[in-house]
Parts: structure tokens; C-alpha cells; sequence
């Protein structure tokens, strides 16, 4: 199943005992994201070591493993369905994870509760993940 994947899930990623961090490298979920969240993370990086109290070397690893985990989609791969993710998404700085999950069919994978104020794509928490909550689609 595909799933995309937002930036906060992401930096989670980098606390290796997250629930985050088990499902990206263990599970059998193909996740995407937007190319401009990989930038985020190195934008990022110094609050991200610290957070997930974690070295530079440790930070390096998990990136270049999460960039094997995570399809880093450029921006033409779905730009075609911005217009629709703009009228549907409650925040318009989630516009690409919704454009690009529209463009994969697929749901999206979140803890912002404001992005469930819509019904177009299927919104998935991580518990609903671990759980197992949510219809197969």
C-alpha cells in the first residue's frame, strides 16, 4: 500500500524507539513525499539531532536510510493536481501532500487533525497504522 508521508511524521523518523521510525523501516508501506521535505530536513537538521538527541554521524545514517525508505517525488510528478489540493486542503502549506496524494490515490499519512477536515483523501495516523484501523485500499 502507498502512503504519503508529512514532514513532522519525518522528523520523527529520527528517534530510533518511535513507532514512526519501526513502521518506515519495517513495515511493507511504499511512502512518498513531496522532494521540497527532504529539504526541510537538512533545513531542520540541527532541531532534529537535538530532539531525537542524536550525532551528526547518527543523523547522516538515518537520512540516507530514510531517502531509501521514502520516494522523494519532485513537484512536475504531480503538479497537476495542485488545483484540486488547493480547494480541498484545510492548511495551504499541505497543498503538495495532498496534490500528491491524489496523484498516487492514496492516503496520507498525518497527525494534523486539521487535514482531516476534509473528505477527498483518506487521512491515516500513526495509530491507525499500528493498529491497523483503517480499510485497505
Amino acid at each position: 500500500m502507498k502512503l504519503v508521508v508529512d514532514t513532522n511524521i519525518l522528523f520523527s523518523f529520527f528517534k530510533e524507539s518511535s513507532f514512526t521510525h519501526k513502521i518506515l523501516f519495517e513495515s511493507q508501506f511504499e511512502f512518498f513525499a513531496p522532494e521540497y521535505v527532504f529539504i526541510e530536513l537538512e533545513k531542520y537538521r540541527l532541531t532534529v539531532m537535538q530532539k531525537a538527541k542524536i550525532t551528526p554521524a547518527q543523523y547522516a545514517r538515518l537520512l540516507k536510510l530514510l531517502s531509501r525508505k521514502v520516494t522523494f517525488v519532485k513537484e512536475t510528478e504531480y503538479a497537476s493536481f495542485l488545483s484540486r489540493a488547493k480547494l480541498i486542503s484545510p492548511d495551504k502549506k499541505d497543498v503538495d501532500f495532498f496534490a500528491l496524494a491524489l496523484s498516487l490515490k492514496c492516503p496520507l499519512w498525518t497527525l494534523d487533525k486539521e487535514l482531516q477536515k476534509q473528505s477527498t483523501v483518506l487521512i491515516l495516523t500513526t495509530a491507525d497504522i499500528v493498529e491497523g484501523t483503517f480499510t485497505k485500499i
